[in-house]
């Protein structure tokens, strides 16, 4: 097997590290999945360089076991609130004397949105590609054919904090990874969770992780808009740990298998046993628990809501929210956000791609999946070509070349 047959995800995350290596082919099959708790990151971003590369080099090192291949490069998900998604627009003169527009005219606009000025602190990360206008009254998907004088394009362009970027990149060369390309956590599930019906006719995808909330909304076929906000299921960990005054570990244990976003859902169960300080021990009732999850839930949702409706596309959600990740897993967090949101809610998991154990099959694992059929370009993942990808400035100019000529063959 040679290695332009595998595909590696690495999704280096606030609670964990996950690593997935796929083969190829008409379905791709998973070939290993290694998974290690991480302790380095925050919120997203690189804290402790040494752990992060301790947690990267013991999930690859799983992976790897689990596979029988060795894997030297990955598509890496980002994560962040230094992440910011924003729509550019790019006009150009069509180049051919009879009107026609050709792939360089596309190519042409397209690049001109993404040559936009960036302090030195910030990297485009991704431009995405959300439709053309000819002469200023024609909107298209494919100008290619087309006549007019002028070709209009509208990008969706997500950046990053340079230093962030690199530092992943840093830690997943030390761990002897080569960063094929960076993929904001959000963009990277929806190739695992959403279906191309969704994409086209909107919805909103919502991953919920440990450290970080990450959102972007689809409309018309195209991402619309997308951000991370600073927001996890780790905020309501530390909730029930200052309510119930337990330690961290307990309060994620108490989360993880006996919380409920609607207290009224639990009222009556039996009492739950809360570890104190020392070998001390209480009891809660399932309701007092949840009554201190659920305004938390709450708020994290209001604070979608409210970044969401910003778009102009928010009332084109037709097919409503998928909330994913690992927190999307609490009890009745449906529920709440069906009430914020007032529309349809449903919870994502990845599609299930052969040799992939059902046991890292849920939402926990949409974003890893996500990066691999982003890689592969699989039927899920086929608007991975509507993107270019410039991982960070210290790459070589050929690559992003590279990449763009990739991006048009698959486009066009």
């Amino acid at each position: 097997m040679t290695r332009r047959d595998l595909i590696s995800g690495l999704d280096i995350g606030t609670s964990k590290v996950c690593a997935v290596v796929a083969e190829a082919g008409e379905r791709p099959r998973v070939l290993g999945v290694g998974v290690a708790p991480c302790e380095g990151v925050r919120k997203g971003v690189v804290a402790n360089a040494d752990r992060t590369t301790e947690a990267i080099v013991a999930a690859i090192a799983e992976v790897e076991r689990a596979s029988g291949v060795k894997v030297e490069e990955a598509a890496v998900g980002v994560g962040g609130d230094h992440i910011l998604g924003e729509n550019a627009r790019s006009v150009i003169a069509v180049s051919r004397q009879n009107g026609e527009i050709r792939e360089q005219d596309a190519k042409r606009v397209v690049e001109a949105a993404r040559s936009i000025d960036l302090p030195d602190d910030r990297v485009v990360l991704h431009a995405v590609t959300q439709g053309f206008v000819i002469d200023g009254e024609r909107p298209v998907r494919d100008p290619r054919g087309a006549t007019g004088v002028r070709l209009e394009g509208h990008v969706h362009m997500v950046t990053g904090a340079t230093a962030a970027i690199q530092a992943i990149t840093r830690c997943a060369r030390r761990a002897g990874i080569r960063v094929r390309r960076h993929v904001i956590l959000p963009y990277a599930s929806s190739f695992a969770v959403l279906s191309p019906d969704e994409v086209e006719r909107g919805v909103a995808l919502i991953d919920v992780g440990a450290g970080t909330t990450g959102i972007a909304l689809f409309s018309e076929g195209a991402v619309r808009s997308s951000c991370i906000l600073p927001l996890g299921g780790n905020h309501i960990t530390n909730d029930i740990s200052i309510g119930l005054h337990t330690s961290v570990a307990d309060a994620e244990r108490l989360k993880v298998r006996s919380a409920h976003a609607v207290p009224s859902a639990v009222a009556g169960e039996s009492a739950l046993r809360v570890p104190g300080a020392g070998s001390e021990e209480r009891t809660v009732t399932p309701e007092t628990l949840g009554s201190i999850v659920a305004p938390r839930i709450t708020e994290m949702l209001e604070f979608a809501a409210a970044e969401l409706r910003e778009s102009e596309h928010y009332d084109r959600l037709g097919s409503g929210i998928v909330l994913t990740g690992g927190t999307s897993l609490l009890p009745g967090i449906a529920d709440v956000a069906e009430r914020v949101f007032e529309m349809p809610v449903r919870i994502g998991a990845p599609v299930l791609l052969d040799g992939l154990s059902e046991t890292v099959a849920g939402p926990r694992f949409a974003a890893v999946i996500g990066l691999v059929l982003y890689g592969l370009g699989s039927e899920r993942g086929e608007r991975a070509a509507l993107v270019t990808t410039v991982s960070t400035k210290v790459e070589s100019i050929s690559r992003a070349v590279t990449q763009v000529k990739d991006w048009l063959n698959d486009f066009f």
